[in-house]
């Protein structure tokens, strides 16, 4: 990778001026590799840093990185690159009313354009990059010696070219971590997952964070290639199933990468999470993500509670009974919520489970409590699509929330409806013809012209549109304006097709299908087919001209006549008409058949004609008497 190894020299001779600087401020982050398609600098490189902004020690914030790469078969060192720094933002939280104090993360990336050389990367077992840096935050709880432990990023990355062929890939992308604590004995979700820009796979597993070969003495050092890199020491009675302890300890979820936990002592925790990235079932990449959570006492909250009950019965719903509303009844029923606290915002949602639109909506969507243990009552409204098919009850979820910190309390409900929906009748479509099938011969001049209508019996909005089987109707030269209104449509179909659509057959088939929907919420629709049958035989070249023509003024027989002569057929079309006086010079020419000649001007006697198809040609003769 030539642009990679310039880089080198440079970065080397800027490493040894590098003033080494102590910190304890590594909060966490992950490096990352993104293909640059259709560029000269074809891979992005850099690494996302999380700093601590109250314990950190500020002249530690580093305004370029270095990151190392190395073979994964030997831990040959490859090279490394330079990166500057390219942004620096505060890290938010999910309600910013929720900011703690003991807390401040900076998010500070680092990243910029590389070339990556196929030659220099086609190694099968792949590559690693890692970057090695000195120290973490010194008021780490759940392992030995914080404040002077080193922080290692880990990102593997396969060959970028394999058996030949470019291979594409980029490492997998994550939002904005969000800058959220647990509260001890409460439950909590930390979304700690990301997506891969090539749709591959991604799998999370908690891991023990890496320490890397960098100390408080020498924060900076220039990493070293490793296939087994030291780890973080849990300090005693912390492993990788409890590395944040508690009635249920700190767990990812394998595949969405969810952090779930509720801790049982207060404090700030280290973890990591390894993430592995397979195609067709091949791992192909890997990164490890270092991050710290604190667990703070935070007020008692109670959660809220959503509740509902049938009109007319004296008991609250339970799960996975069938609320049934007829197809009379009133579209909107009453949910209530209460909450013990005051001053309390309540935020409603739903939607429908395993639907894709929710045809209902919830009035009001949010409530403040004013007394203890309050009461909201709202509204579902169903939509009038709301309308189960195959006597198949819908699911709807409702979800309350609080203000809660650090984040909302909720509470959800599951109900099952079955609603019934009026019988909606389908509409229909016809045609102006006869019969389904219509034959057409190209010899003819009239064109195929017929009207369409479509006609709804409940007078819903409908549309009317047409469709060729296997073809564009405007390719062929059909003509069809499609429709849309209420209750009844027509609309005209022309067609006048020529030679061209035979392409150099006597016959073709062409079924064009005119099809009208209605808008109802049980949609329904019909059909009508026309097939068209197009023949090029009648066309055949006939020549029957007379023998005789007497130009005299009379206006009988002045003429002789071609529009009567055939155009022939598609293979055989008609080219033109040649005169010849009895010594065999060219008095008449002509291409238009429907032009005659009208020989006023020329002596009486015997002429010669030759009529011309593409194909053939026809002579005769003729007399002209004066």
């Amino acid at each position: 990778m030539p642009v990679m190894k310039n880089r080198l020299i440079l970065s080397f001779v800027l490493l040894l001026c590098m003033i080494e600087a102590r910190a304890t401020h590594i909060v966490g982050g992950q490096l990352f590799l993104t293909e640059n398609k259709n560029s000269y600098y074809n891979y992005n490189i850099g690494l996302t840093l999380y700093f601590d902004a109250l314990n950190g020690n500020p002249g530690a914030e580093d305004n370029q990185v270095v990151v190392y790469v190395f073979r994964k078969r030997d831990n040959a060192s490859i090279g490394f690159v330079e990166i500057p720094k390219i942004e620096r933002k505060s890290v938010s939280y999910t309600n910013q009313l929720c900011v703690i104090s003991s807390t401040e993360t900076i998010q500070i990336t680092y990243a910029t354009d590389i070339f990556l050389d196929a030659s220099d990367f086609s190694d099968p077992e792949g590559y690693y990059i890692v970057w090695d840096r000195c120290c973490r935050n010194g008021t780490i709880t759940n392992i030995k010696s914080p404040g002077d432990a080193g922080s290692l990023f880990y990102l593997e990355f396969s060959a970028i070219v394999q058996n030949g062929t470019a291979f594409h890939n980029s490492s997998p992308k994550f939002p904005d971590i969000e800058g959220d604590y647990a509260c001890v004995n409460s439950p909590f979700l930390f979304n700690f997952g990301g997506t891969d820009p090539d749709g591959d796979s991604l799998s999370y597993r908690l891991v023990t964070p890496l320490q890397g070969f960098s100390t408080k003495d020498r924060p900076g050092i220039q990493a070293i290639g490793s296939s087994n890199y030291p780890k973080l020491t849990w300090i005693d009675g912390i492993t990788n199933d409890n590395i944040i302890p508690g009635s249920k300890p700190l767990t990812v979820d394998y595949k969405t990468g969810m952090l779930s936990l509720t801790a049982g002592n207060l404090g700030l925790y280290v973890f990591a999470v390894q993430v592995d990235e397979f195609r067709n079932g091949i791992k192909i990449g890997t990164l490890i993500r270092d991050f710290q959570l604190r667990v703070v006492d935070c007020p008692k909250m109670d959660k809220p509670e959503i509740l509902f009950k049938e009109k007319g019965k004296s008991t609250f719903y339970s799960s996975n009974q069938i609320v049934t509303i007829g197809k009379d009844d009133p579209n909107c029923f009453e949910v209530m919520v209460t909450d013990p606290s005051i001053n309390e915002l309540l935020q409603v949602s739903g939607r429908a489970i395993d639907q894709t639109q929710n045809y209902f909506s919830i009035l009001p969507a949010q409530y403040r409590t004013t007394v203890a243990n309050d009461t909201m009552r709202f509204q579902v409204c169903l939509d009038a699509c709301f309308v189960t098919d195959d006597n198949r009850p819908i699911r709807i979820e409702l979800i309350v929330q609080d203000e809660s910190c650090p984040v909302p309390l909720t509470d959800t409900l599951v109900i099952y409806i079955r609603r019934e929906g009026s019988e909606n009748i389908p509409p229909v479509v016809t045609t102006s013809l006869s019969t389904s099938s219509l034959s057409y011969e190209l010899s003819s001049s009239e064109g195929i012209i017929f009207e369409v209508t479509a006609i709804d019996p409940d007078t819903s909005s409908i549309t009317l549109n047409a469709k060729g089987r296997g073809f564009d109707l405007a390719d062929v030269g059909m003509l069809f304006g499609s429709k849309s209104g209420i209750g009844q449509l027509s609309s005209q179909f022309s067609w006048n097709p020529d030679c061209r659509i035979m392409n150099g057959d006597t016959s073709q088939t062409f079924t064009v299908d005119f099809i009208t929907q209605d808008k109802a919420c049980l949609a329904a629709s019909d059909t009508t087919s026309v097939v068209l049958k197009l023949s090029d035989n009648s066309g055949k070249a006939v020549i029957d001209l007379p023998n005789v023509i007497t130009p005299n003024g009379d206006g009988k027989n002045d003429c002789l006549i071609f529009d009567e002569i055939s155009e022939g057929s598609c293979n055989d079309l008609f080219k033109d008409i040649t005169i010849f006086n009895r010594w065999g010079k060219q008095v008449y020419y002509s291409k238009n058949k429907n032009q005659n000649w009208c020989p006023n001007a020329i002596s009486a006697g015997y002429y010669f004609y030759v009529v011309q198809y593409t194909q053939k040609s026809f002579k005769g003769g003729l007399t002209v008497l004066k």
